[in-house]
């Protein structure tokens, strides 16, 4: 809730908004959103991942998996065409769960289009995302205080390959 009150707002706002179009504050519990989900890196460590304040509600993974399923493209394919998220992110070849201990404030909304590489990747409207600030301790990239009180628990699991691949990947 910090990052929600007057002094940070801004700031919290801004930095969604940079992902989201016109976020909008919404509270999770974990009655009712017991889990959220994150394409992660394995080529950055596990508190970094984990304390990335950009994540996905069952209903928007589950459209990324039915879309690389009809498509015979990866979760990481299809993650880069649903969330707009470009190569140089990093290479999304985890997908991370988490389970919430605690309701927790968030910024939901639409993902924002990303040029790169002379590519526009602009998501679909029917995937939101998710952004849950306070996760990450921005000076170590690990996890915050609050942080470690928001996830109950969490698991990693690789992401097979496509049966075709974009772009090189």
């Amino acid at each position: 809730m910090d990052c929600f009150q007057p002094q940070r707002r801004a700031e919290t706002l801004r930095h969604a908004a940079k992902g989201i179009l016109n976020p909008t504050e919404e509270d999770l519990s974990p009655e009712r959103y017991a889990r959220l989900y994150r394409l992660g890196h394995s080529t950055l460590p596990e508190a970094t991942n984990l304390s990335s304040p950009w994540w996905s509600d069952y209903q928007a993974v589950q459209a990324l998996r039915r879309f690389a399923e009809t498509n015979s493209v990866s979760l990481t394919i299809s993650g880069r065409i649903g969330n707009a998220q470009a190569p140089e992110f990093g290479p999304a070849d985890l997908l991370y769960t988490i389970q919430l201990a605690l309701p927790v404030r968030t910024l939901r909304g639409l993902g924002r289009p990303v040029m790169s590489g002379g590519r526009i990747f602009a998501p679909p409207r029917e995937i939101t995302q998710t952004y849950v600030p306070g996760l990450r301790d921005w000076t170590t990239k690990g996890l915050s205080k609050t942080g470690r009180k928001v996830i109950a628990a969490w698991q990693r699991q690789p992401l097979p390959k496509g049966a075709i691949t974009l772009y090189g990947e």
